[in-house]
């Protein structure tokens, strides 16, 4: 009964996810225990497109060790794309729990794998009890807010699909089906707090207060839906994506922490965001970065890496998006001048261009001298946030950079008044850097 039922409400819970799940592969966390072997055979059963991704952590000596042969051996016959990563130690910090600090290296592999290779979102196994564990933890934490809002299916970029089945429900399943596991013995260790609510007192709890905590949710969701709104209207501007505050309403505003703490972000460093001082600075969390843009405090779910486009002669005029701009490239007669446009000799252009972005240490000859500045200066006096450089267009001919967007131009294929044919390059900003720029014209 229990298998059937896993395998229905399984799909019933991806069924919004699913064209998604289809489209683009997805990297399971897969420890070799219970719960994301379960998870492993449910998206090959489906025909999921997936890789597999494990952390040996070597806290359990012989037991670790045979968690990940399990691993590998099922990837083997499955001829499924594995991941492992072996740590020969764990760096740990102050206050920081064996349990924390192994969680944080898990995430930051998952998410290289994820940035590198290109997949839609890292799978984890959790269920209905984690659910109740996460609860009390955060209850004890003190962290009220949190604890009643659970975990969601989705945050960022990781799924949990496995949300409504329970632990009894799961092991059957894998009973049902041959599912290989191991279970872990450091699970029955009451020294930690997560098995001590596992052990003592969910047990005690589960069948009364099933239906108790679902409803505990579905109030929460709605006072969070209202904490958004009040959220909304403090910011400067908003999307899905993006957002911007005033710093003088990020002191103390309820609506703000509120928001941040929903992203699932720990409570330690909502108070490291909440206190970021000095223009340029950011913090990098799971959900996106929070930096400090002069007067405005902004957050983005996007994360800018080195990109290069080439532009060949023949292709013009052309229109690309790059990073924060949209570029237009053409021919034109010089006209009355803009800063939004610069302009180049093309009669003595060596063909193709590039665009790219700023790598460290890059200068740009500066136009009407002979001297250079670096980019980083150019970046910090056109008031462009830190993650933002990454997608600053930067213009690139005959090994020599032309221009950083619209921000600086060098003294590179200058225009003279027998020049006859002219290079004409538009930016146009998009995103948050268009919001950023709007806001800032406002005042």
């Amino acid at each position: 009964m229990y298998a059937k039922y896993v395998l229905k409400s399984f799909l019933n819970h991806i069924e919004p996810e699913l064209t998604q799940l289809k489209d683009s592969k997805s990297l399971l966390a897969v420890s070799g225990g219970r719960d994301s072997m379960v998870l492993w055979h449910l998206f090959d059963s489906l025909k999921l497109p997936y890789a597999v991704a494990h952390c040996n952590f070597g806290l359990r000596g012989r037991e670790s060790d045979a968690e990940t042969a399990l691993v590998e051996e099922k990837a083997r016959l499955n001829n499924d794309v594995l991941f492992v990563e072996r740590y020969g130690s764990l760096d740990y910090k102050k206050g920081e729990s064996t349990q924390e600090n192994a969680r944080k290296l898990r995430y930051a592999f998952f998410e290289k794998l994820k940035q590198t290779h290109g997949f839609g979102r890292v799978v984890t196994a959790h269920h209905f009890m984690d659910q109740w564990e996460h609860l009390f933890i955060y209850l004890y934490r003190n962290n009220s807010t949190t604890a009643l809002r659970g975990m969601p299916s989705s945050i960022s970029s990781t799924y949990r699909p496995m949300l409504k089945l329970t632990a009894r429900q799961i092991e059957e399943y894998a009973i049902r089906h041959g599912v290989s596991y191991l279970n872990d013995s450091s699970n029955t260790e009451t020294k930690y707090l997560r098995n001590k609510v596992r052990h003592w007192i969910i047990p005690e709890l589960e069948n009364d207060l099933l239906k108790s905590l679902e409803d505990v949710h579905t109030n929460q969701v709605m006072i969070d839906q209202e904490l958004h709104k009040g959220f909304k209207k403090i910011c400067a501007f908003w999307n899905e994506n993006y957002w911007g505050i005033p710093l003088s309403r990020v002191p103390g505003n309820p609506y703000l922490k509120a928001e941040i703490k929903k992203s699932g972000i720990h409570h330690s460093l909502v108070e490291k965001i909440l206190k970021l001082s000095s223009s340029g600075s950011q913090i990098e969390a799971p959900s996106g970065v929070f930096s400090l843009s002069q007067e405005m405090l902004v957050f983005s779910k996007q994360r800018f890496t080195g990109a290069t486009k080439t532009v060949y002669q023949a292709d013009l005029p052309l229109v690309i998006t790059f990073g924060s701009h949209e570029i237009e490239f053409s021919f034109n007669e010089l006209e009355a001048f803009d800063k939004s446009k610069m302009y180049f000799n093309a009669e003595k252009m060596e063909w193709p261009i590039k665009i790219t972005n700023a790598n460290e240490g890059d200068r740009i000859e500066l136009f009407g001298n002979s001297r250079s500045q670096k980019i980083s200066d150019v970046f910090i006096n056109g008031k462009i946030p830190f993650f933002l450089r990454a997608a600053i267009p930067i213009i690139i001919c005959d090994e020599r950079i032309l221009c950083a967007a619209n921000l600086k131009r060098s003294n590179h294929l200058l225009v003279k008044d027998a020049t006859q044919k002219i290079l004409q390059i538009s930016f146009k900003p998009t995103g948050l850097l268009e919001n950023l720029v709007q806001t800032r014209s406002k005042k």
